[in-house]
């Protein structure tokens, strides 16, 4: 089987949990993430059953607790579990049962239920997983009160600790249908890139221990060399005549002890070449669910990508449609039953109101197009259409001066140009003229 860490965590800003509450709590169907099938997004689920989505969950905690007002502070953590290859093919009842048991782990290990803002688990991408969010709270024993600190709640030894000790509360809790694991004694723990570089300087360095060891052979050729010249050959036997060989008692011993010593040198190879070779393993399965979590990410970045971009303009939507019916609301007998003309009207004299003036002429044409057609329809109070209107065209006889200035200016830049370019053109026939007459 092939051994895997099952989570990874991260951690967020608030500015961060706007746009991942949107992914977190599916609330558009426009995504950019391809591994999402929304056919099957109805087979999502929140292990977390408080009112409100992630966002307000997280606002709601965030006002009991003291939390530094600094954009960078980290206020939220996530971790993301996903569900073991060995329960892939079982039932929905037993994969809920593992979500549920990690939930329960995760609620305990963080504080409670208080901290929690959400478990979803999404069952619409490749593989379920659960994205288990968290406000980090501790216990400031100098100002004696609760206060947000991710620093202090995912520490190095609590990253070092979590995939075992959630390793082994399943296999008590689930026995059942949670009994492989995916941890062994074999199994690397990586944190991140700095821990990929320290177990390959390890490896390197297991490797250079081994290329000392047989550089002991060496010496034991050098000694065996040595005995081949003192050996003594003798036949004995009368009838069973055999070759035998006479050595002295020093060098036997000597023998033996490079016997055993190859023996040993032999026992340390296999040993070191068995854990190099489990290693490097384990380290490609690594580097692998890595790769996999970085593309994960990026399809994540993607979607927050458009998902803010549909927010924006339907804020700036919003916002228009505030400025329109307060406009209407002021009036005598308002009437919110408009056109899309009268819409577009009162937006213009809004920004005209409030000397938001046209960026171009082509944008003050229109917008003087659409006040006129207003005008015409009789859709907006006469005198505030007719003082826009004065306005935008004043507007426009003051660009269109301008620009026949700048034209004027260009014209007579051309022809002096063109006077200057003459005069040089006279200077050097006037000069070549004077040269042929000197000589």
């Amino acid at each position: 089987m092939e051994v895997y860490e099952m989570a990874h965590v991260q951690k967020f800003t608030k500015g961060n949990m706007q746009g991942l509450s949107i992914h977190l709590d599916r609330k558009t169907e426009n995504h950019s993430n391809k591994n999402i099938d929304t056919e099957r997004t109805h087979l999502n689920y929140d292990l977390c059953e408080k009112d409100g989505d992630t966002l307000s969950r997280m606002d709601e905690r965030l006002s009991e607790v003291y939390c530094m007002n600094r954009k960078d502070v980290k206020v939220c953590c996530e971790w993301i579990v996903t569900l073991p290859e060995s329960l892939h093919n079982e039932s929905v009842e037993y994969q809920r049962k593992f979500f549920e048991e990690t939930y329960e782990f995760l609620t305990d290990r963080y504080g409670g239920q208080e901290n929690v803002v959400s478990a979803n688990v999404h069952n619409d991408e490749t593989t379920p997983h659960m994205h288990f969010d968290f406000v980090p709270v501790v216990w400031d024993e100098k100002k004696e009160r609760e206060k947000v600190s991710a620093k202090e709640v995912l520490t190095r030894s609590e990253l070092k600790s979590f995939h075992t000790d959630l390793d082994r509360h399943l296999k008590e809790r689930i026995p059942e249908i949670y009994q492989e694991g995916i941890l062994n004694d074999k199994t690397i723990g990586i944190e991140n890139i700095h821990s990929l570089k320290k177990y390959s300087a390890e490896i390197e360095q297991q490797k250079e221990e081994m290329a000392n060891e047989f550089k002991s052979f060496k010496y034991p050729q050098k000694v065996l060399k040595s005995i081949e010249r003192e050996v003594e050959k003798k036949t004995v036997g009368v009838f069973n005549k055999k070759e035998v060989v006479m050595l002295p008692a020093e060098r036997y011993e000597k023998m033996k002890e490079l016997s055993n010593s190859s023996i040993r040198i032999q026992q340390r190879f296999d040993k070191y070449k068995s854990k190099a070779v489990e290693e490097i393993k384990n380290l490609k399965v690594n580097v692998k669910n890595f790769e996999e979590d970085n593309e994960h990410l990026r399809y994540r970045n993607i979607d927050f990508g458009r998902e803010i971009t549909l927010l924006q303009k339907e804020r700036d939507r919003q916002t228009e449609n505030a400025i329109v019916y307060k406009s209407i609301l002021e009036e005598k007998e308002p009437d919110l039953q408009i056109s899309t003309l009268e819409f577009q009207g009162r937006l213009v004299l809004h920004n005209l109101e409030n000397d938001r003036m046209p960026k171009n002429k082509e944008e003050g044409e229109n917008w003087l197009e659409i006040l006129e057609e207003n005008k015409e329809e009789k859709t907006i109070p006469q005198n505030r259409l007719e003082k826009a209107i004065g306005k935008i065209k004043l507007f426009l006889e003051k660009f269109i001066k301008r620009a026949k200035e700048a034209d004027f200016s260009m014209d007579w830049l051309v022809e002096k140009n063109k006077e200057l370019s003459q005069q040089r053109q006279q200077q050097k026939k006037t000069k070549s003229r004077s040269s042929g007459m000197e000589l």
